[in-house]
């Protein structure tokens, strides 16, 4: 690997973990764990989403995520409902309590609300660029290989 290339992978990473470590230390504040907070998000968006679409959504395993939802479920903030369209599928929701949580969390100031708001301002006019180079990146690393 060359050097660039080794320093562009090194840096996505710090990045990444950065981003991790602030969504864990906000979500932990309100007594959950990041991907929690990440899966009740999600959830929100897009009521009565399958497992598997969660899992997508997340970019992690199904029995990952089905953790994740039990814990989720024996907090109450999430219900698993049989689905009307598939009796044998099931969906997920927020409960109340979900919802609230949710709400409290959003509204809230976090602290990676804080610094994402601090990158936009700083770098708003070439965040567009970025994303495009960054979607790019992904399809590069995500395409089957030849």
């Amino acid at each position: 690997m060359e050097n660039g290339s080794y320093d562009l992978l090194k840096s996505l990473f710090r990045l990444n973990k950065a981003i991790f470590r602030l969504a864990a230390k906000d979500a932990e504040q309100h007594g959950l764990t990041a991907m929690q907070m990440f899966a009740l998000n999600a959830i929100a968006l897009h009521p009565n989403m399958r497992l598997n679409e969660l899992a997508d959504s997340l970019y992690l395993t199904n029995s990952t995520v089905s953790g994740i939802v039990d814990r989720l479920v024996q907090q109450e903030f999430v219900n698993r409902l049989s689905s009307k369209d598939d009796r044998r599928a099931v969906v997920l929701c927020l409960t109340e309590k979900g919802r609230s949580k949710l709400k409290a969390f959003m509204g809230g100031n976090t602290v990676l609300k804080q610094k994402m708001d601090l990158i936009t301002e700083r770098y708003g006019a070439e965040l567009e660029n970025l994303l495009r180079l960054h979607n790019e990146m992904l399809e590069i690393l995500t395409s089957e290989e030849e």
